[in-house]
């Protein structure tokens, strides 16, 4: 998952619990102010009723009490209203059926009703008692209601806030991994070898501009290094291949003309020291190489290529080295297979480099098989060995400079430089193609590769 997707899903998931805090605290907040109000409302209401029947007791006119009354009975909350005397004689009713009945000592509360009540007292005329008996499932069903109202609207207001911070949370999330974002795509572009790539300036004066204006100082600081390198190792190469240029005419002049009669014990040590020779002499050439390769000062001549043109000059040159190893090496070329984008050289070149190093690690009486087949737009080529193959945790690392796999080391007929891999690796790349190996412990590997194919019908 991408880091400002998480980021976004961070800042959602912190507004959502905002949001469910709030809305518990201000629903619980909202049905205590309802339970508040309809105490307040009751109270009021028998406040009333206790002034019209203590006026009605003062001036004995009971019709205007009764009408009150009557219209108590109007609310669908209202069980009954009524006024009581002393003796609790039902002196007005909302129901006028009830005036003159007693009213039963106990309340209606085992029958679901709540009761108001309120003392009324006459000075010389004695007491009474108003009361209004409510409905309690009704009363809880109007109050149910109107925090459903309540509750709807919060809902639409929190589906809204979400969606607003939803999209303030990408927009934030996306401004502030833009610039981590960058910095990576930077290191990538300096892990694979471009250390004239800096990153822009965005006018930061954070945490994250003064980590792109470090970043920018150590890549100067590893463009210099590697200047300096590379001056280094020309000059070392040049001044190797001056003298070891002379060491490998003279041996292969005194092996050609002879230098008067040699024992067979002489001739080998020539040959084995003309072998060294030669092998150092391409070691440089390798180092040369891998870095003209990383630098971009490498020329290529990008060209239609056949399959074949690539395939046969590397089966023909490493031929003579599998025969002599005892090893079966063959090729499996469709001829149907669509030219390739390349430099014939340097794809001929990587292939073989592959070849040889499949050749090195597999043992007498194995086979080293080259394949080639269509890709969608490439030709993916594959080279596969049944010798020691390489384990696992070290797949991602054979194709870095100088990188030797050390437990199948080894098991290699010579040891090898730690650039072939490399310089395949940059060769293809420049072609606009991939590289990557498969392999099980003991059991071979498989190396792969892509170059562009010639589609004339999609060109």
């Amino acid at each position: 998952m991408r880091l400002w997707v998480r980021f976004s899903l961070a800042i959602l998931g912190l507004i959502l619990l905002s949001q469910a805090f709030f809305t518990g605290v201000y629903f619980y907040m909202e049905r205590r102010s309802e339970v508040t109000g309809m105490y307040r409302q009751a109270m009021q209401s028998v406040q009333l009723a206790m002034s019209v029947c203590h006026e009605a007791m003062v001036t004995g006119n009971w019709d205007a009490a009764q009408e009150h009354f009557q219209y108590f009975s109007m609310s669908p909350a209202v069980r009954y209203a009524d006024c009581l005397d002393a003796d609790r004689s039902v002196l007005a009713h909302s129901d006028p059926a009830k005036i003159g009945s007693k009213a039963p000592e106990a309340s209606g509360a085992a029958e679901g009703i709540w009761e108001m009540s309120h003392a009324i007292r006459v000075p010389g005329r004695g007491a009474g008692l108003a009361r209004i008996g409510y409905d309690a499932a009704t009363l809880e069903a109007q109050m149910n209601e109107r925090l459903a109202r309540t509750l709807w609207i919060m809902t639409h207001v929190s589906w809204i806030t979400m969606l607003l911070g939803l999209l303030v949370a990408v927009l934030v999330a996306r401004a502030q991994i833009r610039p981590i974002e960058a910095l990576a795509a930077a290191t990538r572009e300096i892990s694979a070898g471009n250390l004239d790539y800096r990153l822009p300036d965005d006018a930061r004066r954070d945490e994250l501009g003064a980590l792109r204006v470090k970043f920018n100082e150590m890549a100067e600081r590893l463009q210099e290094l590697d200047k300096v390198k590379r001056r280094i190792v020309e000059s070392f190469t040049h001044d190797l291949k001056t003298p070891l240029a002379g060491i490998k005419a003279s041996i292969e002049m005194m092996l050609q003309r002879g230098i008067g009669p040699l024992t067979e014990t002489q001739k080998k040590y020539m040959e084995s020291s003309l072998d060294s020779a030669v092998r150092l002499w391409d070691y440089i050439d390798s180092i040369l190489d891998a870095m003209r390769l990383q630098t971009g000062e490498f020329p290529m001549r990008i060209e239609p290529t056949a399959v074949s043109e690539i395939v046969n000059p590397v089966v023909a040159g490493q031929e003579p080295k599998a025969k002599e190893c005892g090893i079966r090496l063959k090729a499996l070329i469709p001829k149907s297979l669509s030219p390739v984008k390349a430099d014939s050289e340097l794809a001929h070149r990587a292939l073989g480099n592959l070849v040889a190093n499949a050749l090195k690690f597999t043992p007498a009486g194995g086979s080293v098989t080259i394949r080639a087949e269509q890709d969608g737009a490439f030709v993916r080529f594959e080279v596969r060995d049944t010798g020691a193959g390489i384990p696992a945790d070290e797949l991602d690392r054979i194709f870095e400079t100088f990188y030797q796999v050390g437990e199948t080391e080894t098991l290699a007929r010579e040891r090898g430089s730690g650039l072939g891999l490399a310089i395949c690796e940059r060769i293809v790349r420049g072609h606009g193609g991939r590289i990557w190996a498969e392999s099980e412990l003991g059991k071979g590997a498989s190396f792969f590769f892509t170059l562009p194919a010639v589609l004339s019908n999609r060109e």
